[in-house]
């Protein structure tokens, strides 16, 4: 947090996921100047433009000119583009979730998200996501424990040694 003159300011307690939360509120007061305006970043699709897909730079420039944390229009996703940000996301287990990091917003949840917390939705049907047997989707502590055993393995020595095979 910061001051809002001309700053970053992210009230951690107001940030919300599409994830654990059902809202998601961030106050964000900044002022950005950048050279070159860039057009399109409303219509530009992040998930399905090839040309975004081939070179998503100047995407996330517009992004990160815009704001650390913007709603895309598409699917409602929330971009996180802030470093600051990103590690509040990061570091915190219990408001957000990595259920749907394989799959995205196009794998939908059988029930609507209702009220503030849908932690207990997640839990219910997080074995109906894709790919939701994977690490990636994973939250602690289950993530933690199977990244503990992973890591067992994936040691400096090891990975040497089946370079030539990756």
């Amino acid at each position: 947090m910061r001051s809002n003159r001309g700053e970053r300011f992210l009230d951690p307690r107001l940030l919300r996921c599409h994830t654990k939360l059902a809202t998601f509120q961030c106050r964000v007061c900044w002022t950005v100047t950048i050279g070159r305006p860039v057009s399109d970043l409303e219509s530009a699709n992040f998930f399905r433009d090839r040309s975004v897909q081939d070179d998503p730079y100047p995407y996330f420039d517009a992004l990160r000119a815009r704001s650390p944390v913007l709603q895309e229009p598409h699917y409602g996703v929330f971009m996180v583009t802030g470093h600051e940000e990103a590690l509040t996301v990061y570091n915190d287990s219990t408001h957000f979730s990595s259920c749907n990091a394989v799959s995205g917003p196009f794998v939908k949840f059988p029930v609507p998200f209702e009220g503030d917390d849908v932690s207990d939705i997640i839990e219910r049907f997080r074995d109906q996501l894709p790919f939701s047997d994977q690490l990636p989707a994973f939250d602690p502590p289950q993530h933690t424990a199977h990244r503990a055993l992973m890591m067992r393995l994936l040691t400096p020595g090891r990975l040497r040694a089946n370079e030539d095979f990756m």
